[in-house]
């Protein structure tokens, strides 16, 4: 059908657009353009808005994922490039079709892609992690997620690649256990942060284990042969 041309009002690319009365949609305004980077892409389009425009311009757009229609309100414009949706597109020519069947006068203008830029996913990032102290049985524990975080704001999981048995740590990053006897000394503990994203990282933490205060007794012995009282001073442990 025909799409006369016109440079009246504004917001239009170039020197002058396309229009067409309200129809049945058997005319078409047909965009065909050439994808050579297969990939994202964001698509735009220009028209001049008016109060005789229509508020149902369909738009389709045909991608790598099928047809897609789109529908836009030509009354009103933000001034230059509408958006009107993110597709994949393959290498190769597309095409963005505009018909008649709306509700006024149908605007085909320009339109344009832009390459959707995806950032490759970053793996969480360990801060400095401070040793830490334990004692023999007593309860111990270390909120791992304090000292790691993740350039991509991804939630986290953790676990433990390895270290003591009496030591565990929940998906959301708590160290906890108690330490027996034969855990005193300074063991390391290796955490491995996950994104579910495919980016993974470790932190080591030291925990210095401590065995449990003595408790200092005087003791008073009574020798009968010699008949002499003494005292003497024993060292014990509290049970565990």
């Amino acid at each position: 059908g025909s799409w006369p041309a016109s440079t009246q009002g504004s917001g239009f690319y170039g020197v002058n657009y396309r229009y067409n009365s309200q129809g049945t949609g058997a005319d078409k305004a047909i965009w065909r353009f050439t994808v050579v980077d297969g990939g994202q892409y964001e698509l735009f389009a220009t028209w001049a808005p008016g109060g005789n425009r229509a508020s149902n311009a369909a738009y389709q757009v045909m991608h790598k994922n099928g047809t897609t229609p789109v529908i836009v309100n030509q009354n009103i414009s933000n001034g230059s490039w509408n958006s009107l949706g993110q597709f994949e597109f393959d290498s190769g020519v597309h095409t963005v079709i505009l018909t008649d069947l709306a509700d006024g006068r149908v605007i085909a203008d320009a339109v344009k892609l832009e390459p959707i830029i995806v950032m490759p996913n970053q793996p969480p990032v360990w801060g400095s992690i401070p040793s830490a102290a334990a004692n023999v049985g007593e309860g111990f524990s270390l909120n791992m997620s304090e000292y790691v975080s993740d350039p991509d704001s991804s939630v986290l999981i953790y676990k433990k690649i390895s270290g003591p048995a009496w030591i565990s740590i929940s998906t959301y990053g708590l160290l906890s256990g108690i330490p027996s006897p034969g855990d005193a000394g300074v063991s390391e503990v290796i955490i491995e942060a996950d994104d579910l994203a495919g980016g993974k990282s470790q932190g080591t933490v030291s925990i210095n284990v401590n065995q449990p205060n003595p408790v200092v007794l005087d003791v008073r012995i009574f020798d009968r042969s010699s008949q002499i009282e003494k005292t003497e001073r024993m060292l014990t442990f509290n049970p565990l």
